[in-house]
C-alpha cells in the first residue's frame, strides 16, 4: 500500500514571515480571486500574492508534493515545514500529501499542546491546530 488516507489534527505555526494574515488580519484566499503572477517572479511568504498563488498549484502541478511530519504523542500531528501549504488545504478542503519523517522520532507533545500561550496579542505567532484531511506517502 503507497498511502493511507484520513483526517488528523496537525498543528502548524504562522508568523509575520510566512503569513499575510498575521500582518494584516485577513486573508489574501479571501482577498483575491482571478490573477496572474509570473511563475518566474518570486514571491515572500507573507506577499498578498503567494497564497492565492501557491493554491493555483496546489490544484494542478504541486498537488501531490508531500509535506513533511512527525506523530506527536498527544495525538497531534506536527507539520515540520510547508506551514501556508497545510492552511490553504484546510482552508480550501483539499487533500494534503503528508510524509511521515522517519528519521525523527516522536515528539512529547506538539507545539500547540506543549507550548506557552501567548499574553501579548499580536505577538501571538500563530500556532494552530488543523482539521486536514490527509493522505500519508510511504517514499
Amino acid at each position: 500500500m503507497d498511502a493511507v488516507k484520513g483526517t488528523v489534527e496537525a498543528t502548524i505555526q504562522l508568523t509575520k514571515a510566512n503569513c499575510y494574515y498575521m500582518n494584516h488580519g485577513v486573508c489574501s484566499l479571501s482577498l483575491i480571486d482571478d490573477f496572474f503572477v509570473s511563475s518566474a517572479d518570486r514571491l515572500p511568504q507573507n506577499d498578498i500574492m503567494y497564497c492565492p498563488r501557491l493554491y493555483k498549484q496546489m490544484l494542478s502541478k504541486e498537488k501531490d508534493k508531500p509535506v513533511p511530519a512527525v506523530p506527536c504523542n498527544c495525538g497531534h500531528v506536527q507539520i515540520l515545514g510547508s506551514h501556508p501549504r497545510a492552511c490553504i488545504a484546510e482552508r480550501k478542503n483539499l487533500v494534503l500529501a503528508v510524509k511521515i519523517e522517519d528519521d525523527k522520532d516522536e515528539k512529547p507533545l506538539c507545539a500547540v499542546c506543549g507550548g506557552q500561550t501567548s499574553l501579548h496579542g499580536k505577538e501571538a505567532t500563530g500556532k494552530r491546530i488543523l482539521s486536514l484531511t490527509v493522505r500519508a506517502v510511504k517514499k
